[in-house]
């Protein structure tokens, strides 16, 4: 479910620290659902990643995330 509320805050955030804040306080703890608002903010970009990792695999998706929340930070995805 799309929230755009969530949306709307997380295109304030300045800082690692306030993207966490405003998932936390929206509830969304998984590293997946993350990446899905990242990228709604960021115009929904096709994101491509080298190398092969498991589907589910946790490690791969939280390194995912940040990579994916840098870039929504520093804006190089522009």
């Amino acid at each position: 479910m799309y929230n755009p509320i969530l949306v709307s805050n997380l295109k304030k955030c300045k800082n690692e620290e306030e993207v966490e804040s405003v998932f936390s306080n929206f509830h969304k703890e998984d590293d997946k659902t993350k990446i899905r608002y990242l990228n709604i903010c960021r115009g929904n970009p096709q994101t491509f990643f080298a190398g092969v990792a498991e589907e589910n695999d946790e490690k791969e998706i939280h390194s995912r995330y940040l990579t994916i929340r840098s870039m929504f930070l520093t804006g190089s995805w522009r």
